[in-house]
């Protein structure tokens, strides 16, 4: 089976740095924001190093539907947190 990893910022409430989480991607909002379901409860996820446009950006819905193809929906996917945004 192959596995996702995804390096994110967590924009949740855990204390981010060094947490790894496996769980199923249930949401794409754009081009570099996710939800994950793991262990029973929803993680709102942005990956580093991405600089993706929003949906009504240019190019937008095409970001979001090759994120979403990569990893909506499949099992087996693992987020390691770097961090949390300043205000999160």
């Amino acid at each position: 089976m192959r596995r996702i990893v995804l390096a994110a910022l967590l924009l949740s409430t855990l204390p981010a740095t060094g947490v790894e989480l496996h769980g199923i991607v249930t949401e794409v909002q754009d081009g570099d924001s996710v939800t994950l379901l793991a262990a029973g409860t929803s993680y709102k996820i942005r990956l580093v190093d991405i600089d993706a446009p929003e949906l009504a950006q240019p190019r937008g819905k095409d970001s979001w539907a090759s994120l979403s193809g990569m990893c909506k929906s499949k099992p087996a996917v693992r987020v390691r947190g770097h961090g949390r945004r300043p205000g999160s």
